[in-house]
């Protein structure tokens, strides 16, 4: 009955994969991401205790990055995007290494066997998640009606002169296209100075999207963050002041940042959607780990209640079942 529950629920998440990759806009939030890696939780730990092997969820894996290669297939035609995939998927092939190590160490000496197990249920259950964090992040790049939005919120980015980086001026460019089809839009650029930066992120913004042709009367800069956290919570700040009534935010940034973004929304109790620009390839797999580790940081104690059962479920598993049998 479990295995075809599990089955059922393996589909729906291939289901969510496909609405995500194909401009299936309103599963594009951090909820309905929390709950498909929450729903892979629960089908790993099963797996644990029954001492069975999630054969339903490497599938959805293995789906998942099939779906993902097709979609990106371009990328095989770029010389910097065939080397991005070489080292992404080394990453994913010492994620894979380690899963299949802990299993092989399970099968070990008592206790060690257990650390084994854990270790292996781990490693996958972040292989599983990273898989789907890069799914999410892949449909964070469909663009979207002008439309539908009041304001548009740039995050800033680091800075070494008085001009953007390429990585900020693709976030700005995407505000500067919806602006074009929307004259009406509003756009609040967010980002302070650093100790290296000779000045605020932005400024930097607000002079690039001048040069581009937006009117400095729809622009507003937040100039005080120095996190992106500080980014969305001053800058609520700064729209709480300037509307009376809640406008349609969309909240843009790179690709590989948008749902950690979107996260902090939530904490600063601001609801808005979200668009990533594209980030060029040769740092692309450091920047999808890091904030997809940051990401995971953010839920913390969720992690670490789930990493306490599965060690004892794996305790379970390797010492109290064989025990009782």
């Amino acid at each position: 009955m479990m295995q075809i529950l599990f089955i059922i629920i393996s589909v729906l998440m291939v289901v969510l994969f496909l609405g995500v990759l194909f401009k299936q806009t309103y599963l594009l939030n951090i909820n309905v991401f929390l709950i498909h890696i929450i729903l892979g939780f629960i089908i790993i730990l099963y797996h644990l205790i029954d001492r069975s092997i999630p054969y339903e969820l490497i599938g959805v894996s293995l789906i998942g990055v099939v779906l993902l290669q097709l979609k990106h297939r371009d990328i095989l035609n770029d010389q910097d995007g065939r080397s991005f995939l070489k080292r992404l998927y080394h990453m994913v092939y010492i994620m894979v290494l380690l899963t299949i190590s802990g299993l092989y160490i399970a099968y070990g000496p008592m206790i060690i066997n257990v650390a084994g197990l854990w270790m292996s249920a781990i490693t996958f259950t972040m292989l599983f998640s990273f898989i789907s964090f890069c799914i999410w992040c892949s449909g964070f790049i469909h663009q979207r009606n002008a439309f539908d939005f009041d304001l548009l919120l740039i995050l800033g980015a680091g800075i070494f002169s008085e001009r953007v980086t390429p990585l900020l001026a693709r976030r700005l460019d995407i505000a500067v296209a919806l602006y074009e089809k929307n004259p009406e839009l509003h756009l609040l650029v967010s980002g302070g100075q650093g100790p290296d930066e000779p000045i605020s992120e932005a400024r930097a913004m607000q002079h690039y999207l001048i040069e581009q042709g937006v009117p400095s009367s729809h622009i507003t800069r937040e100039p005080n963050s120095v996190s992106t956290h500080e980014n969305l919570k001053f800058s609520h700040r700064i729209i709480q002041r300037q509307y009376q009534t809640k406008p349609n935010i969309l909240c843009i940034t790179s690709q590989f940042h948008i749902l950690r973004a979107l996260r902090y929304t939530q904490m600063e109790n601001v609801s808005m959607e979200g668009i990533g620009s594209h980030t060029p390839y040769h740092f692309l797999e450091i920047s999808l780990l890091r904030d997809f580790l940051a990401l995971m940081y953010e839920y913390k104690l969720l992690l670490t209640f789930y990493f306490g059962l599965l060690f004892a479920g794996s305790i379970y598993s390797l010492l109290i079942v064989p025990f009782l049998q």
